[in-house]
């Protein structure tokens, strides 16, 4: 989770000029843990289903899934 909100702050800072104009950059983060007996496939699974509700969300969204529980489902918001 950590990561992911560093890159976002990261990424909050960051601008792309092209042909002169000024394109701010913004990413959307899904997290999900490896836990033991999950395999390669469904963990890349839940992180791709918290990524599409943090795009769903709107821009620079951290979406954590739900297995985590304990850590939220919306971490953070920019």
């Amino acid at each position: 989770v950590r990561v992911g909100e560093r890159l976002l702050s990261a990424l909050e800072d960051l601008a792309v000029v092209h042909r002169g104009k000024s394109a701010r950059v913004t990413a959307s983060v899904g997290v999900a843990a490896l836990r033991e007996g999950d395999s390669e496939s469904s963990w890349l699974e839940a992180a791709d289903r918290a990524m599409f509700r943090a795009k769903d969300s709107g821009r620079n969204q951290l979406m954590v899934s739900e297995a985590l529980g304990s850590v939220g489902s919306d971490i953070t918001s920019r």
